[in-house]
Order: C-alpha cells, then sequence, then structure tokens
C-alpha cells in the first residue's frame, strides 16, 4: 500500500510539473509573437511610405488646401435643364464663342430667332450666325427639330451644292450655328427680277437641285421645305441649300406625319395630313420648276394647309403653251398629285428627254456655269430675238444676277 501511495504521489507530481511548463510555455509563445507584431509595427510607423501611417495623417491631419489633393476628385456642378436639354449636339463649351465674331448686319429675323451676318476677329472671314432663342424652342417643342438641324447640316455639309455648319454650341439661353456665307443672294430674287427664266437655265438649274434631293434621300434624310428662299446662288450661279431647319431623319421606306413646310411647295398628301415620303420634296422641286419657267406660282398661298389641300386639288399644273413638250412632261410628272405615280428619283429624271443630253456628272463637278448660259442668251438677244418663256423679262439677266453680290466692307 505505501509503495501504491508514493507511486501516485510522484505521477501526480509529474503531471503539475508538466501542466505548469505547458502553460508557461503558452506564455512565452504569446509574449514573443506579441512583441514580434509590436516590433514591426514600430518599424512600420517609421518608414514614411507606410500606407496606415499615410491614410491616417491624411484623414485626421486635413491640408491647408483641401482642393490640392482632393481636386481630382471633386463632382462637377451639374448643367442646368435648358442646357442638358440640347446636348450633345450643341455643346456647352465651345473652342468658338459668341465674342470670338462680330455681327455687321441683320440679314433675316423668324419667330425661332435671327441670322446675323458676322466676321471672324481672327480671320476676318465672314459667316452667317443663325440665333435661336431657347424658350421659343422649347414652348414649339421643337427640340428634337434642331438637333437634327445642326446634325444634318454639319454632317451632309460637304455635297458641293449645301451650304456647309462650320460652328455650333449653347449658352443657357440661345443655340448658335455658324455657316458659310453665301454673298450673291436668293434664287428668288434673281426670280424676281428677270421674271422667269429660260428652259436651257432652268434645265441646269434644276438638274443641280435633284442632285442635292438624291444625296440628301440616299443618306436618309427629307428635306422637307424646297423653296426658292432657301436656294442661293454662289459667285458662278450654283445652286447652294441652306436652312434644314424642318429636315429630319428619313429611311428610304420611312414615312413622317409632321404638317410642314412653305404652303405653296407642300405636296398634296402632306396637306392631307397623311402618311409621307421622301416623294415629297420632288413635288416640291416641281413646284420650283414650274415657278422659274413660267414666272409665277401656280397657286396662290391660302391662310391654313384645309383650305391649301382644296385649292390644289381643284388646280391643274400644266405649263402653258409656248414651252417645249418634254418640259411639260417633266412638269406634269413632277406635279403628279398620287405620290406613288409621282417622278421621285434621280433615276428616272435622268431618264426623261428634258434631261437626256445633261451630263450629271458636269453638274455635279460645276463645270457648266449659269452665269455663263446667261452670258449666251444675253449675247444671242442682242445679235437677234432667240426662245424665250412667256413671262421672261426683257432685262439683262447677268446684270440681275450680279446685282446680288453683297460685299461687306473691311
Amino acid at each position: 500500500m505505501g509503495n501504491t501511495d508514493t507511486k501516485r504521489s510522484r505521477t501526480q507530481e509529474h503531471a503539475a510539473v508538466a501542466a505548469a511548463h505547458r502553460r508557461w510555455s503558452s506564455t512565452q509563445s504569446q509574449l514573443s509573437w506579441a512583441s514580434q507584431q509590436s516590433v514591426q509595427s514600430v518599424a512600420s510607423a517609421q518608414r514614411p511610405w507606410s500606407r496606415a501611417c499615410t491614410l491616417g495623417r491624411r484623414r485626421w491631419q486635413p491640408s491647408r488646401d483641401p482642393w490640392a489633393d482632393w481636386g481630382s476628385s471633386k463632382t462637377p456642378w451639374p448643367l442646368t435643364l435648358a442646357e442638358s436639354l440640347f446636348l450633345p449636339e450643341f455643346p456647352v463649351r465651345s473652342r468658338v464663342q459668341e465674342t470670338s465674331f462680330q455681327k455687321v448686319k441683320l440679314l433675316s429675323a423668324s419667330g425661332f430667332g435671327s441670322v446675323h451676318l458676322v466676321r471672324e476677329k481672327e480671320t476676318g472671314k465672314c459667316y452667317a450666325m443663325k440665333v435661336l432663342s431657347k424658350a421659343q424652342i422649347v414652348k414649339e417643342q421643337a427640340i428634337q427639330q434642331c438637333k437634327d438641324e445642326v446634325t444634318i447640316q454639319a454632317v451632309l455639309g460637304r455635297h458641293p451644292f449645301v451650304v456647309p455648319c462650320m460652328h455650333h454650341w449653347q449658352t443657357r439661353k440661345q443655340l448658335f450655328i455658324v455657316t458659310e456665307y453665301v454673298p450673291h443672294g436668293e434664287l428668288r430674287l434673281a426670280w424676281k427680277a428677270l421674271g422667269g427664266f429660260s428652259e436651257k437655265l432652268v434645265r441646269l438649274l434644276i438638274a443641280e437641285l435633284a442632285l442635292v434631293l438624291d444625296f440628301l434621300h440616299c443618306a436618309g434624310v427629307i428635306y422637307r421645305d424646297l423653296k426658292m428662299e432657301n436656294v442661293l446662288l454662289d459667285e458662278d450661279g450654283h445652286v447652294q441649300l441652306i436652312d434644314f431647319g424642318l429636315a429630319r431623319w428619313l429611311s428610304y421606306c420611312g414615312r413622317a406625319h409632321t404638317v410642314c413646310g412653305t404652303m405653296q411647295f407642300m405636296a398634296p398628301e402632306v396637306l392631307g395630313a397623311q402618311p409621307y415620303c421622301h416623294a415629297a420634296d420632288w413635288w416640291s422641286l416641281g413646284i420650283m420648276m414650274y415657278t422659274l419657267l413660267v414666272g409665277r406660282y401656280p397657286v396662290e398661298p391660302c391662310r391654313d394647309h384645309v383650305q391649301m389641300k382644296q385649292l390644289v386639288a381643284e388646280t391643274s399644273y400644266e405649263l402653258p403653251k409656248g414651252f417645249s413638250d418634254p418640259a411639260r412632261k417633266v412638269v406634269r410628272k413632277l406635279l403628279c398629285k398620287l405620290p406613288q405615280k409621282r417622278l421621285q428619283s434621280l433615276h428616272q429624271l435622268k431618264w426623261e428627254p428634258f434631261f437626256r443630253e445633261v451630263n450629271f456628272d458636269d453638274v455635279l463637278h460645276k463645270r457648266i456655269s449659269p452665269k455663263k448660259i446667261l452670258e449666251s442668251e444675253q449675247n444671242s438677244r442682242k445679235m437677234g430675238p432667240t426662245q424665250k418663256g412667256p413671262a421672261e423679262s426683257q432685262e439683262g439677266p447677268v446684270q440681275a444676277f450680279a446685282g446680288f453680290s453683297c460685299i461687306v466692307e473691311s
């Protein structure tokens, strides 16, 4: 029994010593780990590039100039609603501003704004600047219309018979569209001065306008406002199409529904508030051809499109006697009241006898001069009588064209 108790006592002592040894080892291990971490933390704090130290100091010790540290992450001030409505077509910050130009004179005015002749201060070159009121545009719900205008003219202005858009931007209250300035006047003024053009000259002018319409239609655009006021003449008498305010994007098989345009040039389907396509532009070209030949409009304008529709339905658009059969045939096909039967493509126009001898490549590259045609007709008139339209004036056509040059004094 004594030996047994002694053995048990020794076993308990060994167990107690082992437990104490384990507790001591665990404590030493924890102290060693903590001491190591403490040394690392002290070393890290001494490094100038320490992430913890840098973040802590920036968080709790702000710089004397907060924008010096946080300027790159600041939130920009939001745009006003009047500015955001016209983005991105009309940028707010543009390299060119209104102060870059000097106004010379007022060219025209309308309900939406005005057009000014301006001179760029840096280069001295003259431009036409259209200034539009945002308030009036929003009131008339014409925001998308203005966007389409500047986009179409900027993208498609590379055509030789289209006046290109050079700059466009916006301020808080106005829109600005700057285009090249054509100083030789409107086609309407030449038409009023002469009272009517010869078939040879009309053939060239209509061919140039047909090339423009075909270019726009193939690009997916309907113009909707073809009239003599929107056709300018350059120094050689070639047409220059301006004012894309009513133009819009329209696929070749698409349909538009808005009743818009100038009364005397609007197609019957437009006046009737029916869906219409690019054929409406070819009706306007027919009205243009009739008016240039005869010297007057086929019908006078009415107060609204309902009365105009009735008047158009009752009117016969046959050219008067005295004009050639090919010219009468073209006008008849262009002014067909059924759009599906109307002449409505450049390909069809080229095959008409009236245009069969015209080289449209020469017309496109401006190798045929309207001014030279007028000079030739004037010389022929001096030598003897020549064929002319019934309403052609006896005044000198070259002088009439030359009178539209508006030279700005430097």
